[in-house]
């Protein structure tokens, strides 16, 4: 994973999103570990460091917000979700929750 790269991927994709809105940028100040706190740092040992370090830069709205952050992902899942078989040897990460609209209950995964 090049960190940096998807870290200003995610970012930008927020912002932009964020701000067709009509929301102010500044909100987005937040990042994984610091909007889930505990729970995050609950699955911290099982995530790889550059994992880790996307998950410590990439910005995040929160739950009491109506945003997207695409068409078929609603954005970074909860720490709870993050893996799906629940097998603390998986390595299997659903980094993206799915919204809805598809069959499939996964978004985004990352191995």
């Amino acid at each position: 994973m090049e960190v940096d790269r998807c870290v200003g991927l995610h970012n930008e994709i927020m912002k932009i999103g964020w701000e067709a809105r009509s929301n102010d940028a500044s909100a987005l100040n937040q990042s994984w570990f610091g909007y889930y706190r505990q729970d995050a740092e609950n699955i911290r040992e099982r995530l790889s460091p550059e994992l880790i370090a996307f998950l410590e830069r990439a910005w995040v709205v929160g739950d009491g917000h109506d945003h997207s952050f695409f068409y078929y992902v609603c954005g970074l899942h909860h720490p709870n979700h993050f893996f799906s078989d629940n097998s603390s040897g998986s390595s299997n990460v659903t980094l993206y929750a799915a919204n809805d609209i598809g069959e499939h209950p996964d978004g985004l995964m990352y191995h």
